[in-house]
């Protein structure tokens, strides 16, 4: 397990919508996959917030609506910077990904990659696109001008490799994933990646083709939302091939909040010709597949040049504590608040019940939640408010122990499906839920997010 830097969680006051990282060592890197991760070295970081969720779309607007911010996918390129480039890719865009009819050199990016004039991450699928129906994905096509600009709008700062490591892990020590080893436990997919053979098989496994709404998959250890696969994040560390050739070592002991803050040293060796530096990006994405990029996974790195947004790159934030006043919760009080009698926790567990079940008739007129989770929802409700029930409700407690199982298991499923920002609303930790539109729509082929 992790060591923690006091035998106390010390944390300030909480930010909307971030999570407490607790400071610490631990085992940054892996032996095992790629290269570029080794080798394995203790490092220790001290506490911070995290945002719970990668930037959306609609937070990014917020941004731009308020400071006018223009980003960099949407200014015309410098000729200078791009030696030899065509003139008619010297004008606003980004990459697009396309799927490819079959199966494809994977050597050569540009066999699913196409430079799309017009694309920003207004129009993240290409100039004819918008983001009117996923508000609540990622925001993507950002280069890490952009993420460092959002970051400063907001007070807050963007990640060093170290710290999106440690929160990444979520307190599991050398796992290969932020859940654990296996792979796919139980059969079901934990994040959202690519399944089959990239660029031109994607079975679904997951259930999305490109991006999907943020809070789709469970959290980490931390509550963190996406800390694999769904797209990319921005660190604010330049790339170097080996992290731990080139921080600075304590004499004894783990280094110490490191951090790689020279660019001398990411500049691509294979394109000598474009002097732009490199910074890492870290978590993978829906385009990660084990036959060609097996990086949804906490230790995993890449080098991403700083001038260029992706469609399948985006980031998050984070808060150091400063001078705000600490509150500190002994583990002395978790230890006494476990040893409560079994009655006292059977009343809690009831308590608990009836704030899921809350959530789970709001869910059944929330317009983002999808039918059949609807359909699990209301035959919960169903059996919790009928007169008939396996165990009669006037007995006291145990008769309500079969109405919290009910609930757990549609409050479970409802997890499974449902986006976390959608149950934070139902629970009314969020804006106040629409009331929904019905809608009939036609089923077609439109092209999916990518």
């Amino acid at each position: 397990m992790s060591k923690q830097v006091s035998p106390s969680t010390t944390q300030t006051q909480a930010p909307p919508d971030m999570l407490w990282i607790p400071g610490g060592t631990f085992l940054m890197g892996s032996d095992d996959f790629y290269p570029e991760e080794g080798p394995v070295h203790e490092v220790a970081v001290d506490g911070f917030w995290m945002d719970r969720y990668i930037v959306t779309n609609e937070e990014f607007a917020r941004f731009v609506d308020a400071t006018g911010y223009v980003t960099v996918a949407e200014r015309a390129l410098n000729p200078a910077d791009y030696p030899g480039a065509p003139a008619e890719n010297l004008v606003p865009g980004a990459l697009v990904f396309h799927k490819s009819r079959g199966a494809v050199d994977l050597t050569d990016y540009r066999n699913w990659w196409a430079w799309t004039p017009g694309t920003s991450w207004r129009h993240p699928r290409g100039p004819q696109s918008s983001i009117d129906d996923i508000s609540q994905h990622p925001v993507v096509h950002i280069a890490y001008e952009d993420a460092e600009a959002y970051a400063h709008w907001a007070g807050k700062d963007l990640p060093t490799e170290a710290e999106w490591e440690r929160a990444a892990r979520g307190g599991f020590e050398g796992k290969k994933f932020t859940w654990g080893d296996e792979h796919f436990p139980g059969g079901k997919a934990l994040a959202n990646s690519w399944q089959g053979e990239f660029p031109w098989q994607n079975l679904l496994v997951d259930g999305f083709e490109g991006t999907s709404p943020v809070g789709s998959f469970p959290p980490n250890g931390y509550g963190l939302f996406d800390m694999a696969g769904n797209v990319w994040e921005w660190t604010s560390d330049w790339y170097v091939h080996h992290h731990v050739n080139e921080i600075e070592q304590a004499c004894c002991g783990p280094a110490v909040n490191p951090r790689i803050s020279s660019a001398q040293k990411s500049y691509d060796p294979r394109q000598p010709q474009i002097r732009i530096p490199r910074k890492v990006v870290k978590g993978g994405s829906h385009l990660c597949a084990p036959n060609y990029c097996l990086r949804y996974r906490p230790a995993a790195r890449q080098p991403q040049m700083i001038d260029t947004g992706m469609s399948h790159l985006g980031f998050r934030c984070i808060l150091r504590p400063k001078d705000a006043p600490e509150v500190e919760v002994p583990l002395e009080v978790n230890q006494e608040q476990t040893k409560q009698p079994p009655v006292h926790k059977l009343k809690a567990s009831i308590k608990g019940a009836f704030k899921q079940f809350r959530i789970i008739r709001r869910a059944l007129v929330h317009p983002q939640v999808p039918w059949h989770a609807k359909a699990v929802a209301g035959c919960a409700v169903l059996y919790v408010v009928s007169p008939i029930q396996i165990v009669p409700n006037f007995i006291p407690i145990i008769g309500q122990m079969d109405d919290v199982l009910v609930v757990a298991l549609g409050i479970k499923y409802l997890r499974r499906y449902v986006p976390q920002r959608v149950l934070d609303e139902c629970e009314g930790k969020s804006r106040i839920v629409r009331k929904p539109k019905i809608v009939l729509s036609p089923i077609t082929d439109s092209p999916a997010i990518r």
